[in-house]
């Protein structure tokens, strides 16, 4: 095999994997929020483990030439920030809300966060993609006012706060010129010294009383591949294939997570919901393919 082949071929198991891990990060968080666990218990899950793993390379190679300042702005804000606000939306609103509402929208925060702050500009394509994530929103965000009741439209502004602290955890990133690994080992142990002792002493941890395998997928899931495997897998995809094509994975993730939430979780959408996320899909992919097209 040449060495081409074989970097294509890594570049799809990588893409895969990838693809999996976001489906599966929403399909288990929204079980285990329904389940066993607080979203505080699943807050220490995905920061202990994840901050045990990069502590040593934290203790090693620092901050990479970050101020103190600069490295809790992105620790609050990707480490708990956007976990904190998903899993607590995970606990009042549906997976289709989780994958329209904080997946599809990533794509239309970080794009008017770059034009405010980095310059950027709106072309055609991206402003009818953008358009359509709008509509999507409003789609879904009318059905839980009218539906879902108090819980579910609580859950949908959580889900838009996860989305908008992972939004400006990215500008800040492209800003500073932080790259994934340096992000890694700074974002999750400085997390889990932040969030471990008042996880202690405020909150009530349920840990010890889950059933031993839904505790471990739970961990798996948090602590590594949503974590530490997502961002080197998606590093190795950028290698294979380029930063724009694997941007276009996100598009898959909303109808993916919608799709596998009727068997798994019982969760099914209203014909309004699904026209909302199908727009929601669609204005990621047409975003995305501006992001492509762009030399």
């Amino acid at each position: 095999m040449t060495p081409q082949r074989r970097e294509f071929w890594i570049g799809i198991g990588c893409a895969a994997a990838i693809l999996s891990i976001w489906t599966g990060f929403i399909l288990i968080s929204r079980f285990g929020a329904r389940t066993s666990f607080n979203p505080p218990d699943l807050l220490a899950l995905r920061v202990g483990i994840a901050g045990l793993v990069m502590a040593p390379l934290l203790w090693r190679d620092g901050f990479g030439g970050l101020s103190l300042l600069q490295a809790l702005a992105l620790a609050l804000l990707a480490g708990l920030g956007f976990a904190g606000f998903a899993f607590t939306a995970f606990s009042l609103a549906p997976a289709a809300h989780a994958a329209a509402l904080m997946t599809g929208t990533l794509p239309f925060q970080t794009s008017v966060l770059a034009v405010l702050f980095l310059g950027e500009r709106f072309g055609g394509i991206k402003l009818i993609g953008l358009g359509l994530i709008v509509l999507g929103v409003v789609l879904i965000a009318q059905q839980s006012v009218v539906l879902g009741g108090p819980d579910h439209w609580r859950g949908d502004v959580l889900f838009f706060l996860a989305s908008t602290s992972w939004s400006i955890y990215s500008i800040l990133a492209q800003r500073w010129r932080v790259r994934p690994l340096q992000s890694a080992r700074i974002v999750f142990p400085l997390a889990m010294i932040l969030y471990l002792p008042v996880y202690l002493l405020a909150f009530e941890p349920k840990l010890h009383t889950a059933p031993l395998g839904e505790l471990v997928v739970q961990a798996v899931m948090q602590g590594l591949l949503a974590t530490i495997v997502s961002m080197f897998a998606y590093v190795r995809v950028v290698v294979a294939f380029g930063a724009a094509s694997t941007t276009m994975l996100t598009a898959a993730v909303p109808a993916a997570a919608v799709l596998l939430a009727i068997p798994l979780l019982g969760e099914v959408p209203s014909w309004i919901e699904v026209a909302g996320i199908a727009c929601v899909s669609g204005g990621i992919a047409a975003t995305l393919l501006a992001l492509h097209r762009r030399p």
